[in-house]
Formats: structure tokens, C-alpha cells, sequence
């Protein structure tokens, strides 16, 4: 059976689309009662399919990139190893070595090689917005346009 995600962010309603036919369907958000569960559904065509409602605004493509981060610790320049997780338009997660004590809200840098054929370089002001299990999930503060083109290219699913 054919499996779709649907990516809900802060929108009223989403939109379904049948994997065979691309008919689609509008489903309000106050509608949906499983998040992240996989809910069955079946088009007019026939077709059985699962979709997978998630509440992040955007896709989230896994990595495992090795980048470097900086950060001002008491006017120094700490700089440090840091393997990017997953990217997303909007930000990403990364592990950095166990004793940097990042911050919520703290703005550091971030510069890493996307594996695409380009080998394209990102250079990122990023703030720090959670810290879970040693995973740092980060914003992107600054973005110049073409960094943000080429990030839209390397996440196309």
C-alpha cells in the first residue's frame, strides 16, 4: 500500500492527493485526529492508500553531513565539530561533542557540504530553539538566496 506524508504547519487545511489519479482532496486540520499515525484512505478511482499527517511545516531530509559550528564564548572564538542530522528549509538538527553547552536562543554559526554533485557549501547563521537527548534543533537566522535555491534543490524529495 501506497503511503503519502502531508505536511500541516500552521495551515487551517491541507490537501490529500491520490498517488494514482493526483485527485485531490481538502481536509480541514481541526478534522485530523491522528498525528503521525499512518490513517488509511481510499480514493474515487479505487485506490487504497495511507497518508501520514505530520505537524512540521516542511519536509525533513535525514543526513548525517559533517559541518563545523562557532560560537563567542566570553569574547573567544569556540569553534567545533558538528554532524547535521537532517535539514529542512527552515532549519536543521545537528549533534555537537558532548560538553558544548549550547543554548536556547544562543545564534551560532554553522558551515557544512551539502553531498550533492556540487558538493555546495552552506554557511548559516542559526539560532539554537531545542535541545532534546544531545540532538540540537536550529533555525535558519540568515540565509543568503542562493544558499536558500540550492537548499531547495538538495531537499526536493
Amino acid at each position: 500500500m501506497t503511503s503519502r506524508k502531508v505536511f500541516i504547519g500552521n495551515r487551517t487545511a491541507v490537501e490529500v492527493v491520490c498517488p494514482q489519479c493526483d485527485r485531490s482532496l481538502t481536509v480541514p486540520v481541526e478534522k485530523i485526529q491522528s498525528i503521525g499515525k499512518p490513517v488509511r484512505a481510499k480514493c474515487t478511482c479505487g485506490i487504497q492508500f495511507t497518508v501520514v499527517f505530520e505537524r512540521r511545516a516542511s519536509y525533513r531530509k535525514p543526513t548525517g553531513l559533517p559541518g563545523k559550528f562557532a560560537r563567542k564564548v566570553n569574547s573567544e572564538l569556540q569553534v567545533g565539530d558538528a554532524v547535521i542530522n537532517d535539514l529542512s528549509r527552515g532549519g536543521l538538527s545537528m549533534k555537537v561533542p558532548a560538553g558544548v553547552d549550547l543554548k536556547v536562543g544562543e545564534v551560532i554559526r554553522i558551515d557544512f557540504r551539502l553531498d550533492n554533485v556540487e558538493q555546495t557549501m552552506i554557511r548559516a547563521q542559526v539560532i539554537v530553539k531545542s535541545i532534546r537527548r544531545g540532538a540540537i534543533g536550529a533555525e535558519f537566522h540568515s540565509l543568503e538566496e542562493h544558499t536558500r535555491k540550492q537548499l531547495g534543490f538538495y531537499l526536493m524529495p
